[in-house]
């Protein structure tokens, strides 16, 4: 697996997706690694899993007003039928960077895998991308996570109690980065 921040991507919004890849792997493992040498034949034989996280944090990137239209339309079948007749699959006013990524991951050539994480209200579908939410956890989840991440056991009960003393904080962590974050908290 490749991780790439896309908060990273604040230099050369011209720069190519397989640049900033190369860029990401460098910051990882140094300028002469193999890997970043290598990166276009290991995208081509698909032996490479690209986690692109967080598209709603590139600097600079905003939601245009068509893109929000988008989202309002009554049924699938119509926007499918729209961007079919119009030839339009791909909003128009897409970050040039976000469209760069969505080519390259798209390309006929390249059989590995791609996994770009975005806030739900902020991404703008389409058929290059399938949709996977993360659902909120369960309380039994939540339990089974704080035991995994909070070796003291009173440290851990400590945190249980107060989940389940305050709704909004237990509402909060049952998104796993919030908890996360709870945990990393408690652990200091």
């Amino acid at each position: 697996p490749v991780f790439c921040s896309l908060a990273d991507w604040t230099t050369n919004r011209r720069m190519s997706a397989l640049q900033f890849i190369e860029d990401c792997i460098a910051r990882l493992t140094g300028p002469q690694n193999w890997m970043r040498n290598h990166i276009s034949e290991l995208l081509e034989s698909g032996r490479l899993v690209v986690m692109l996280d967080g598209l709603n944090e590139m600097p600079g990137r905003a939601l245009s007003p068509e893109d929000d239209k988008s989202n309002q339309v009554t049924s699938q079948k119509e926007k499918l039928a729209n961007n079919i007749t119009s030839g339009r699959f791909l909003p128009r006013n897409l970050d040039t960077r976000e469209r760069a990524l969505r080519d390259l991951a798209s390309s006929h050539g390249i059989k590995s895998r791609f996994i770009i994480t975005c806030r739900t209200h902020e991404f703008r579908g389409n058929l290059v991308w399938a949709r996977i939410h993360v659902l909120p956890m369960s309380n039994v989840q939540i339990i089974r996570f704080l035991v995994r991440y909070i070796a003291d056991t009173e440290r851990r009960r400590d945190v249980f109690e107060l989940l389940r003393k305050n709704e909004p904080l237990r509402e909060l962590a049952r998104n796993p980065f919030y908890l996360r974050m709870i945990t990393v908290t408690a652990d200091k």
